[in-house]
């Protein structure tokens, strides 16, 4: 039997939350609906309550610009912060996100550390981290660019890996992929992500992988994105390759299953998965298990 928690905001009316870690502590985002009120960070615990700690930034709702549909990696109730927003948070209470289009690590012990980008980028996000710290996400370059060039540009979207020891490195896709995003990653290192091609010579034929330093790329599910990598590296996800939107689950010994959608509904999307394999999301504006 499951309760409900109420989540009790300090100022506002609206509150989100992004993530939370095996100890049951949350990480989200809160406002009120005054157009110039400031976007809060706040972790949350059952001990503790709602704490907004003064090293996590603090966003600017002035520069709030309001969905955006393409970003399939977020949230679509979460609005994009001047490219500001928070992702995840593991074991030890260590919280990811971006804050002003670079990528974050945040700690109560040592505060906010920037993580750079790689070389040739001018920006980065982060979008998920393990109990060792290793951040995965993306870095990009700045500005518009003409995707449907006939003589395409570098790429202007790399996935990365971070830690401590190492820095940021680029994560290697395939020699065709012209965008990629690493989404989640687990505790054994396991990273799951996404590739395309560059559309004027692939089409936007892009798929699914899961990477890791011990086995490389394994591809898997055309124009898909992954949402969630559990423990035992089962990927579930969404993809564009049927109709309407389907979820899927993908392991290295099964492969890609398909779970369709709850009976009248068109689509379906997987948010998170398991050491069990159970997936949760929603489907015709209904939640599943």
């Amino acid at each position: 039997m499951y309760s409900v928690t109420v989540i009790e905001r300090l100022e506002g009316i609206w509150a989100v939350a992004r993530a939370m870690n095996n100890a049951a502590e949350v990480v989200g985002w809160s406002t009120s609906d005054e157009p110039t009120s400031p976007v809060h960070i706040f972790l949350w615990s059952a001990s503790t309550g709602i704490t907004y700690p003064e090293t996590l930034p603090i966003l600017d709702s002035t520069h709030m610009s309001g969905i955006t549909s393409t970003d399939t990696n977020r949230p679509e109730e979460l609005p994009v912060l001047n490219s500001t927003y928070v992702s995840d948070i593991n074991d030890s209470g260590e919280v990811v996100g971006s804050k002003e289009g670079r990528a974050f690590l945040w700690s109560a012990s040592s505060g906010i550390q920037d993580l750079g980008t790689l070389p040739g980028r001018s920006q980065s996000r982060a979008y998920g981290v393990n109990n060792a710290g290793e951040v995965v996400g993306t870095s990009y370059r700045e500005g518009p660019y003409d995707e449907w060039s006939g003589n395409p540009p570098e790429s202007p979207d790399h996935a990365f890996v971070w830690s401590a020891s190492s820095g940021m490195q680029l994560l290697e896709t395939v020699p065709s992929a012209w965008i990629s995003g690493a989404v989640p990653i687990n505790n054994a290192g396991e990273v799951a992500g996404y590739y395309y091609g560059h559309p004027f010579a692939h089409g936007w034929q892009g798929q699914g992988f899961v990477w890791s330093e011990s086995t490389g790329m394994q591809q898997f599910a055309y124009a898909s994105v992954p949402a969630d990598i559990n423990g035992t590296g089962e990927v579930v996800g969404n993809s564009g390759l049927q109709s309407g939107g389907t979820t899927f689950v993908w392991s290295a010994s099964s492969g890609v299953q398909w779970l369709g959608t709850l009976p009248g509904a068109r689509s379906s999307y997987a948010r998170a998965i398991n050491v069990s394999g159970e997936v949760v999301g929603f489907s015709g504006g209904h939640a599943f298990l």
